[in-house]
């Protein structure tokens, strides 16, 4: 720019600030008067100024001097500023060096103090397992549960982010022993499962185990039919303990119908209360439960079925087992009588198992009938045989004693079974067979065995009863055939009656062995000292048949007097007595004693009409001993008594 223009630009400057400083003057006037203002102005201001100067002079002596040192300090902080700036990288090295130094306790004091405003987050979390252990033990499975769930959904929180080691092994410590805690509670579950528990208990008990999950409903249901039913053997193995003993103990020790009315007491709450529980926990829940399907219902049905199935099965083979160990009709009629009142409320929950119960029970009152058959032939069998050893007279043995120095009769045996029972009934017992004790004792063995019979009478089994008996008295009459034949059969040996020492023997031995144990028994019992039953009947008919005992004996005295030589018509008169005896005695078996148990059995036991055809063995043995007894018809003694003593 050239100096022209700079001097016309500032013209036009003083040009403008001269208008500017005559605008607000209204007159020239005014303009005029101006510089007399600013003259009077002026010298105010001046004296204003002296006498500020004058009042305020220390203060601007004051001033000065700190001007002065301000300089001065401004040089000093000159070159302390240029010596601090010359320091300044050395304490950024040293600042860097205690950062990195106190970095570690920095992140440990982080970690302290995280873990302090954390604690009682954390001692919540710790103590967990041990909380969950304490609820276990005392019960409280609904406050276990909960701690659980709330485990369970912090074990989630950490599932996916990414911890330290150290961290996740402690949360994984902690979720073993949570788990631990888990199957503690599911074993004191499972206890109460096995344990004395009623529907109440059993039924929480489920649903806490539905809870901790892990199991379907048919799992569920098998663990508690398993549980349920080592409830119900734990339950029969005291009872066998308590009512039977260990396994050594003897069969006579053991008290088998106690222990079965204790099995069959266990068989029917057990099994009852377990299908209740059952239809309550499983079957009603799953009707009621929404989307249950078919498929789940049928399953726990046939579980259920299958559980109950195998109960009756063992109860079955248990009674098979044990049941013909119980000797007494009694004890039989009452167990079976436990069984109907427990089938029939078993029938009312769709398990009705009372058919099979016929079979059981024909085995044992099969098994009691035949031993007490085999028993009393066996008896009578080795009566004939030990006399038959001895020697004995059938005069001193096969008749009712008579009393010292009275005479031997032989009773007239009717001509059959009607005649002997004309006047006392058809099924009472023939007060005729009291003339020989054998049959007498066989005769009571047979009534007591039907007397039993009647609290059992199985119509079942009546064709086996009677081919049993059959064959029992064709036993029986074979072995009063076999003696007759070898005592009275022509060209057989003779009684040797004529021989006063054997006659002495035989004295001795009557009076010493034969009558106390063969001839003298107390009315009411049989050969083994057990009460009889005195009346067989059956209850609302009129008819009866009395068991009786014949008249007691007493012992014959001993004499040591030898005894005279006998005569020849005298031994012979004897012997036909003798053999007298023994046909009257197997007549009376053949024609009165076995049609009368025929006919008590069928008719009087079981209540039939008609009596039923004997058997074939028993037909042979009468047609034998008919066909034998023809042959030794006895001659009539001609009032010829043989004298007892």
């Amino acid at each position: 720019m050239s100096i022209n223009t700079l001097q016309a630009n500032e013209g036009k400057l003083d040009a403008a600030a001269t208008v500017d400083l005559i605008r607000p003057f209204n007159s020239l006037s005014d303009l005029l008067h101006h510089p007399s203002v600013l003259s009077s102005e002026s010298s105010l201001l001046t004296s204003e100024l002296t006498s500020l100067c004058h009042s305020s002079h220390s203060t601007f002596l004051l001033l000065h001097n700190t001007a002065s040192t301000l300089s001065t300090s401004f040089d000093s902080l000159s070159s302390s500023l240029d010596s601090l700036l010359s320091t300044i990288p050395s304490l950024n090295d040293a600042t860097q060096q205690f950062s990195k130094t106190i970095k570690p306790i920095l992140e440990e004091r982080r970690r302290a103090t995280l873990v302090l405003d954390q604690y009682e987050k954390l001692a919540d979390l710790l103590e967990i397992p041990a909380l969950l252990d304490s609820c276990s033990r005392n019960g409280q499975y609904q406050d276990a549960l909960e701690l659980v769930n709330h485990a369970n959904s912090v074990w989630m929180q950490f599932e996916g982010s990414e911890k330290d080691v150290e961290t996740m092994s402690i949360l994984r410590s902690l979720q073993r022993e949570v788990e631990g805690g888990v199957r503690l509670m599911l074993g004191s579950l499972v206890e109460i499962l096995k344990g004395r528990s009623k529907l109440p208990v059993l039924y929480k008990a489920i649903v806490f185990l539905r809870q901790l999950g892990g199991w379907d409903e048919e799992e569920l249901a098998v663990l508690f039919l398993c549980c349920r039913g080592a409830f119900i053997e734990n339950l029969h193995s005291a009872n066998e303990t308590a009512q039977i003993g260990s396994a050594g103990t003897s069969e006579s020790q053991r008290d088998m119908a106690r222990y079965l009315r204790g099995y069959i007491d266990i068989f029917r709450e057990g099994v009852y209360d377990l299908v209740s529980a059952y239809t309550t926990i499983f079957l009603d829940h799953a009707q009621n439960t929404e989307g249950a399907s078919r498929g789940t219902q049928d399953e726990l049905i046939f579980l259920l079925s299958v559980f109950t199935s195998n109960q009756v099965s063992s109860l079955m083979r248990t009674l098979s087992l044990h049941l013909s160990s119980v000797h007494d009709f009694t004890s039989l009629s009452s167990l079976l009588t436990q069984l109907n009142y427990c089938g029939s409320s078993f029938a009312r929950i769709g398990l009705e198992f009372r058919p099979l119960l016929t079979k059981p029970f024909e085995q044992a009152v099969l098994m009691n009938i035949k031993q007490s058959m085999e028993h009393a032939a066996t008896e009578f069998v080795s009566t004939f045989t030990e006399e038959e050893r001895l020697g004995a007279l059938p005069s001193t043995w096969l008749l009712t004693s008579a009393a010292p120095g009275t005479s031997i009769s032989i009773p007239t045996i009717p001509e059959n079974l009607e005649a002997a029972t004309l006047a006392s009934g058809p099924l009472t017992a023939p007060s005729i067979l009291t003339f020989s004790p054998p049959l007498a004792l066989l005769l009571n063995s047979h009534l007591i065995a039907f007397n039993s019979l009647r609290l059992l009478p199985i119509l079942s089994l009546l064709p086996s009863i009677h081919q049993m008996l059959c064959e029992s008295l064709a036993n029986t009459m074979r072995c009063i055939l076999d003696y007759s034949r070898s005592t009275s059969g022509p060209g057989s040996p003779t009684f040797r009656l004529d021989k006063p020492r054997s006659s002495l023997s035989m004295e001795r031995r009557n009076s010493e062995i034969i009558t106390p144990q063969r001839r003298s028994f107390a009315p009411g019992a049989d050969v083994t000292g057990r009460p009889r039953s005195p009346v067989l009947q059956r209850t609302g008919t009129p008819t009866s048949a009395r068991a009786f005992s014949p008249t007691p004996t007493s012992a014959r005295p001993f004499s040591p007097t030898p005894r005279q030589a006998l005569t020849t018509e005298e031994v012979k008169a004897k012997q036909e007595l003798e053999r007298s005896i023994v046909l009257e005695v197997g007549k009376a078996h053949a024609r009165i004693l076995a049609p009368f148990l025929l006919k008590a059995l069928v008719m009087g036991v079981y209540g039939k009409p008609e009596e039923m055809v004997p058997e074939d063995v028993f037909k042979g043995a009468i047609l034998e001993w008919e066909k034998w007894y023809g042959e030794c018809l006895p001659k009539p003694v001609n009032g010829e008594h043989y004298d007892a003593e």
